[in-house]
């Protein structure tokens, strides 16, 4: 109804929930029908841009952790020597324990998986402070009106792009096992791809095929 997120509370929607404060106005306007439902109306005409960009994030947000949550327990199964109906009712039982009641997610591989497939997940340092700056001056939103997903791409090309991905200190201590298996393989997999990209972009400016 208010268009709130279902699956996970960080979204692409980077804006002050105005739902309260439409329902005040409409509250406030009971003995006047026609007042109440222009501003019903308008609520929903002004928010429809923030409602169809919350909705295609969910539905992709959604897949990608249903998807990932079904993978990890069917390895999970594997790893436990399950098979057949065993494994099929310990992934139905165990996918079921992926959604909370209310329908918010609760396995954090599969979420953090979620968010960094849609560049939701939490912003670095600077990212943080200039969404804490647009917070504290709404206007500020006018020129920003978003900084996390943007700012996610921006560190996500960094991390592909081996000379700079050194510099960071979580992209090495990656690399070099710290934080886990999954970890090292996921940003070698990036390492590797964005290697071949500039390669391939390299390649294709010096034979003079790709200029501007």
């Amino acid at each position: 109804r208010d268009a709130a997120p279902i699956g996970d509370a960080l979204t692409k929607v980077e804006r002050a929930d105005i739902a309260p404060s439409v329902r005040l106005l409409q509250a406030g306007a009971d003995d006047n029908g026609a007042f109440s439902t222009i501003v019903h109306w308008a609520h929903l005409f002004i928010g429809s841009p923030y409602r169809l960009m919350g909705t295609s994030d969910e539905f992709f947000k959604q897949l990608t952790y249903r998807g990932k949550l079904t993978s990890q327990l069917w390895r999970e199964g594997f790893d436990q020597g399950l098979s057949g109906r065993q494994l099929s009712e310990y992934v139905a039982r165990k996918f079921d324990e992926g959604f909370a009641p209310s329908g918010r997610f609760t396995n954090e591989q599969a979420q953090q998986y979620a968010r960094e497939v849609t560049f939701t997940e939490k912003a670095g340092p600077i990212t943080t402070a200039l969404q804490t700056a647009t917070s504290q001056a709404p206007v500020f939103q006018l020129l920003l009106p978003f900084v996390r997903t943007p700012g996610n791409i921006m560190r996500r090309t960094f991390d592909m792009t081996p000379p700079v991905a050194a510099l960071s200190s979580r992209v090495r201590a990656d690399v070099l096992g710290r934080n886990g298996i999954d970890a090292q393989t996921k940003t070698m997999g990036r390492l590797a791809l964005g290697s071949l990209v500039w390669m391939w972009a390299i390649d294709k400016a010096t034979s003079g095929e790709l200029i501007g």
